[in-house]
């Protein structure tokens, strides 16, 4: 064990000369170095190879090889919605992939590090544990470290929120992800590779959660668990009409495929998938990028936004909004002097830009420049000295009086009460020497604030009115963020609690949803902030822009950034907005629930045939009966009644809450229309046997009354009726009876005349009607119908 003072010598040591060749070797082969392995995302093969080698793929590719051996050319339809919905699937993995690998937070490639007595400039990733590392205004810190000598000026707003740079001195630490403002310092690395901290945001980042919508993961644990009765079910059908009914093999084939296609509701994968993809094309028209295409559900179902404020709600740019003279006695016009300082000044910080923006900067010919002193977090004040005519000094108005607070004017209190930065120019007759302040008197005092981002008040107002709360999670000081969050228009801004005298995990969850504004956090705050608003229950989403909003984006059930600011916010958000709108996010939100209202409004359509398929399957091997359709026939009510109609209803513009719509609502609305058709089935069957009509017309009989049915599911979609859904229910009935006369012969229909045609499309529709009625009439003891 190292003594103190050996421990000292040998730091010294170092920050002299750096690591020598042996001692980096050493501590690269224990793998001390700064590199990590990210989460492994899969490989794009990877990625193809687990989509089209699935068992469902499989079923289909067994169906598609039945039809061609049969030459049922005609049924391979199903083939283009499978592959549609793999091609979608695929470009949304892909494209996540994509995301992940490309997610940076360390811009600087490079950086000087010290040893065996050179400087000398190596790859960032090559650096290790006690490297020494000389870093210079503008570097990017690329490791933790402890500053050894040497002073520096760091900016962490992107890490912590922080919005000032921080002076740090020897001994100081130095967090890996922020910048070098201004000043030199050798610093040496203490934690290299997956320790450091922005090591352990960009590992969390990189995690994949998968898919993130509840209703497509519903869909596929629909289809999950349907696939397991596909194969049983043909199997058993397949062997009882070839041996117990002894039917052809193409008859067998094809009646079987279009048993076993029914079954799987592929169809309303596909309405889900081209339902999410019409809200991404509509809201890329308002300079949205919709990153993750089923984000849209979680965005609609959001009753909670938190935000960052610099760079969400602010512009992360300042203005000065009014001066005050205090003392006007000086040698020179005042404006004009502010005018000079700012033309001699180096200093180009947020609050120096405002200052040029609001005065201008230009050189007087009667105040010459002998001496400046820049600006510094440290000083908190910077001077131009003119010959002759005495030094103006700009500053925080505390350090300008020496800490006497109360010689300060009651304009410069009122504004800092209120939570609002105060600025203050100051006067003296002498130069400053040694960085010391000399004595002075203020003559003026700027109330500087943060520029608002347009029409965020109408923003907030919106989600007032629809019951979503607006909660802030900033690192600044919590005082000031209310008093942003109040400018903005947020009703809750006296709301604020100081995180940094938060110290358990009990205190945490219980001010996440007593508070509106969060001042002074972490980013892993900001992170269980969510965690524990989302265990509560609540659907969060995240607005922000920088690192330090990573996690809390990547946390959130919606996660959105703004395209001004860092890669890192955006790679992991699910929705960027390109020309960092704010006043586009209720559009967002109005597109996520007209998707999802539409969807699972229609959704009970695709649902009907899935049921129904299931039912009749079971009975026809009960009562070793024939499935009674061809997929050609299946295909007429999928492309006339289900997609063609359900394709422009989902356009429709619904903005209303979502309720308690989801997949199983819809799906619970589809039950009576599939008993209906099943009971109908077996009904008309069975009358056929009975009575001794033809297979054709009894084929008929079933096509018309299956096609009835759906249209009452149709017509239960549309209402409650205006012109457009009329229309669409109307031309949808057209078309496929028309459609069905027409082309008679392609789907394996006949007529004897028009009158027969019409005969049989009555006694359907009376069928159909009646049984609609009884169902009715059986609402109250119908558990399905209550929900």
């Amino acid at each position: 064990m190292l003594t103190i003072l050996e421990a000292n010598s040998q730091q010294s040591s170092i920050s002299q000369t750096g690591l020598s060749t042996a001692e980096v070797q050493n501590r690269v082969n224990r793998g001390q170095v700064n590199r990590y392995n990210s989460p492994e995302t899969p490989t794009t093969a990877a990625i193809i190879k687990r989509n089209l080698f699935s068992w469902i793929n499989l079923f289909y590719l067994i169906v598609a090889v039945g039809l061609i051996s049969v030459r049922a050319y005609t049924n391979l339809l199903y083939l283009v919605i499978i592959t549609i919905n793999l091609v979608i699937d695929i470009h949304q993995e892909l494209h996540a992939k994509k995301l992940i690998d490309e997610l940076s937070i360390l811009s600087n490639k490079t950086t000087v590090v010290l040893r065996d007595g050179q400087f000398s400039e190596i790859q960032f990733t090559d650096v290790v544990l006690d490297d020494v590392i000389q870093l210079t205004a503008g570097n990017q810190i690329i490791a933790d470290a402890t500053v050894l000598t040497g002073n520096v000026e760091v900016n962490e707003s992107l890490l912590t929120g922080e919005a000032d740079p921080i002076m740090k001195h020897p001994g100081d630490d130095l967090l890996s992800g922020s910048f070098v403002v201004s000043g030199k310092a050798l610093t040496q690395a203490t934690k290299v590779g997956k320790d450091s901290f922005v090591a352990g945001i960009s590992i969390t980042a990189q995690k994949s959660d998968g898919v993130a919508s509840e209703i497509m993961r519903t869909i596929r644990k629909i289809i999950r668990i349907t696939s397991y009765l596909v194969f049983p079910i043909g199997i058993l059908l397949v062997l009882e009409a070839l041996f117990l009914r002894d039917q052809t093999t193409t008859y067998t084939v094809v009646s079987t495929a279009t048993a076993l296609l029914g079954i799987l509701p592929m169809g309303m994968e596909l309405l889900i998938s081209v339902s999410f993809i019409s809200g991404q094309v509509l809201l890329s028209q308002r300079k949205v990028l919709v990153q993750n295409l089923y984000s849209l559900e979680n965005l609609a179902r959001t009753d909670i936004v938190c935000l960052d404020k610099t760079g969400t709600i602010t512009e992360g740019r300042i203005s000065v909004q009014s001066m005050t003279v205090v003392d006007a006695s000086l040698p020179f016009d005042l404006t004009t002097g502010i005018q000079a300082f700012l033309a001699a000044t180096e200093d180009n910080n947020a609050t120096f830009t405002a200052l040029h923006q609001y005065f201008g900067a230009a050189s007087d010919p009667n105040l010459t420049v002998t001496a400046t002193t820049p600006f510094s977090s440290e000083r908190k004040w910077s001077s131009v000295t003119f010959r002759g005519n005495g030094t103006l000094i700009f500053g925080a108005p505390e350090v300008l009086v020496q800490h006497h607070l109360d010689q300060l004017p009651p304009e410069v209190t009122t504004a800092e009460k209120a939570g609002k930065r105060v600025l203050c120019m100051a006067y003296a007759e002498t130069t400053p020497a040694n960085n010391q302040l000399p004595n002075n008197r203020i003559v003026a005092a700027l109330v500087l604030e943060d520029i608002i981002r347009k029409d965020v008040a109408d923003t907030f107002a919106y989600f007032d009115s629809e019951d979503i709360a607006v909660k802030i999670i900033s690192g600044d000081n919590p005082i000031a963020v209310s008093q942003i969050a109040k400018q903005a228009g947020i009703q809750q801004y006296q709301e604020y609690v100081d995180m940094s005298q938060i110290t358990s995990e009990a205190e945490l969850e219980a001010v996440a949803t007593k508070y509106a504004i969060f001042g002074r956090a972490t980013p892993s705050q900001k992170k269980r902030l969510i965690q524990a608003m989302q265990s509560q229950g609540h659907k969060v989403t995240m607005v922000g822009d920088g690192v330090n909003d990573v996690l809390a984006l990547k946390e959130a059930a919606g996660s959105i950034a703004m395209n001004s600011g860092s890669s890192a916010a955006k790679h992991v958000a699910q929705v960027v907005l390109l020309d960092s709108n704010f006043k586009v996010l209720p559009h967002i939100i109005k597109e996520g629930r007209r998707v999802i209202n539409n969807l699972t409004r229609v959704g009970s359509i695709f649902f009907v045939k899935c049921l129904y398929s299931i039912a009749l399957s079971i009975f026809c091997l009960l009562i070793n009966m024939p499935f009674p359709f061809l997929p050609i026939q299946i295909s007429m009510i999928d492309a006339l009644v289900e997609g063609y109609p359900t394709f422009f209803l989902q356009f429709e513009v619904n903005n209303h809450k979502l309720g308690n719509r989801s997949i199983i609502w819809a799906l619970k609305r589809a039950i009576n229309f599939a008993i209906m058709i099943t009971v109908g089935l077996v009904i008309t069957y069975g009358v056929a046997q009975w009575t001794g009509i033809s297979s054709t017309q009894t084929t008929s009989l079933m096509f018309f009354y299956t096609g009835w049915v759906t249209l009452y599911a149709l017509a239960k979609a549309c209402y409650p009726f205006n012109a457009f859904r009329t229309v669409l229910l109307a031309s949808s009935v057209i078309a496929f009876f028309g459609g069905s006369f027409i082309l008679q012969g392609v789907i394996s229909l006949q007529f004897l005349s028009l009158n027969n045609f019409f005969w049989t499309v009555g006694v359907t529709l009376l069928a159909s009607q009646a049984f609609y009625w009884l169902l009715r009439g059986l609402r109250p003891w119908l558990p399905w119908m209550k929900s």
